[in-house]
């Protein structure tokens, strides 16, 4: 292994096998580091995700977030299609 694949290894972020787990590493998160990781894994261009799916997505949230919650995630949403 190359040095430089040994330090990408080593920064990246762990990726949650379920529910519990994600939930234990994003809660720690502050919402910038939040964001980021959310643009990383959420974008439509990584295939990871469709435009369909993020919008069935806020449809579910929307009525358990509050107005500005609302707005930070429509943002968010539309990055994500974007990217």
């Amino acid at each position: 292994m190359r040095i430089s694949e040994f330090i990408k290894s080593k920064q990246k972020k762990p990726q949650p096998n379920n529910p519990q787990e994600a939930f234990d590493i994003y809660s720690k998160m502050n919402s910038d580091d939040l964001y980021t990781q959310l643009k990383e894994q959420g974008s439509v261009s990584s295939g990871k995700v469709k435009p369909e799916e993020l919008d069935s997505f806020f449809e579910r949230a929307g009525p358990y977030l509050n107005k500005e919650q609302r707005v930070k995630m429509a943002k968010l949403i539309e990055d994500l299609k974007r990217s």
